[in-house]
């Protein structure tokens, strides 16, 4: 599992955090993405960043929001499935079995026809 950005970082982006809550505490889902997948988490959307200058030196400095997707690649790094957004603990599971089915489908294809069935 690859991961493009620190999720654990002050201004990591707000969806980023969450998933590293909801998703990458839980032992069971870090288990399947180490043993079953490739998968590479993106910022697909640059952070959003306010700041608050309160005039006299201070400054509050905040990400506000943040798109990330995970990739889910085969064992040549093509794409199997995104998956995009924040899912809960029940729901990414779920999605991770979706894209167990796509690799299947598509384990013994290359070139175009991986293209065309993908």
């Amino acid at each position: 599992m690859g991961l493009l950005r620190r999720l654990d970082t002050e201004l990591s982006c707000a969806k980023s955090r969450s998933v590293r809550v909801a998703l990458y505490r839980n032992s069971g889902i870090i288990q399947e993405l180490i043993e079953n997948f490739i998968s590479h988490l993106q910022l697909v959307q640059p952070v959003t960043k306010v700041t608050i200058d309160f005039g006299d030196g201070r400054k509050l400095e905040r990400i506000i929001t943040g798109n990330s997707i995970h990739h889910i690649l085969d064992s040549f790094g093509r794409p199997i499935d995104p998956i995009p957004g924040l899912y809960g603990l029940k729901a990414f599971p779920k999605q991770l079995k979706q894209a167990e089915v796509i690799a299947a489908v598509l384990s013994n294809r290359s070139g175009t026809e991986y293209g065309n069935l993908l």
